[in-house]
């Protein structure tokens, strides 16, 4: 089942979704892309991407929380700050992408 995705570039988005295969659930967090190539919508995973159980959750929300606080210590004593725009995501809601 989709959860949610985001545009990546022009040919590739991100999708996170639960699957289930042989009676266990699933967590995956991959990279899609645009078979096509813009003219028509053929979307196919890559091998870009991490499936992993749903036993392991907290330890990846665990590793993604320490990631996000050392992102932000460093932005707060880099004395710079990222160029932020506004783009609409393929849900159709406003998503802010920092450059």
């Amino acid at each position: 089942m989709l959860i949610h995705r985001f545009i990546k570039n022009a040919l590739e988005e991100v999708r996170i979704e639960t699957t289930e295969y042989q009676g266990k659930k699933y967590l995956s967090i991959r990279v899609w892309f645009d078979a096509s190539k813009g003219l028509n919508d053929d979307w196919r995973p890559s091998q870009k991407g991490i499936t992993i159980s749903i036993d392991l959750l907290e330890e990846l929300k665990q590793g993604i929380d320490k990631a996000v606080y050392e992102i932000i210590q460093k932005k707060k004593f880099s004395g710079r700050r990222p160029a932020i725009s506004k783009k609409r995501g393929l849900t159709g809601q406003k998503e802010i992408t920092k450059q």
